[in-house]
């Protein structure tokens, strides 16, 4: 899958983290979760105790040249997607995790590290939904989070990682509703910088 309907970036959001980043002709497959819906258990200790994922896999083409997981939390990789990605695909990943992807045989494994006080991003695609168990503070961003970014990048900023797993409670509306200037896909819908 090539980058051929705009000069830059493009993201489809697939569903939850899951995405399809292109940036230069190559295609990114982001937090893959693969499983149907319903199909896992709810997350626990959450307000929340529906089946996940929440909503079905949509038909989105998706083909890739490699792979990013922010991380190994059920929802941004799942066995299903540990079946289906082939063994030999550039897989990026956190340093801490590299050895458990080799482990579930995994050839290319490359950890990575990136912030954006290094690096001048084309565009920055946030994992929000203010996803929060019954005590502590949310895990992912929330409105505030979301805000942050917007201020302290001038590159366009997407959100995705909404309404899709039962501990994520910050809806699209709301972020909308709370936000300026930042880009709130829906499942399935592409979106170029």
């Amino acid at each position: 899958m090539s980058n051929t309907r705009g000069a830059g970036p493009a993201v489809t959001l697939v569903r939850n983290a899951t995405a399809l980043a292109t940036v230069d002709g190559t295609t990114f497959l982001v937090d893959p979760l693969f499983a149907s819906e319903g199909t896992l258990p709810p997350t626990d200790n959450t307000p929340n105790d529906r089946r996940n994922p929440l909503v079905p896999l949509p038909d989105v083409d998706l083909s890739h040249d490699a792979v990013i997981v922010t991380h190994r939390h059920p929802d941004h990789f799942d066995d299903a997607a540990a079946e289906r990605l082939d063994a030999d695909v550039p897989l990026f990943c956190q340093p801490a995790e590299a050895d458990a992807f080799v482990e579930d045989g995994f050839t290319d494994v490359r950890p990575v590290e990136e912030t954006l006080a290094e690096f001048d991003p084309d565009a920055v695609v946030l994992n929000g939904g203010a996803a929060q168990f019954n005590h502590g503070e949310p895990i992912t961003m929330g409105v505030e989070d979301v805000a942050a970014v917007r201020e302290a990048t001038d590159a366009p900023v997407a959100v995705v990682h909404m309404e899709a797993i039962n501990h994520c409670l910050l809806s699209r509306e709301e972020l909308r509703a709370e936000t300026a200037d930042v880009l709130i896909p829906e499942d399935g819908e592409r979106i170029e910088f």
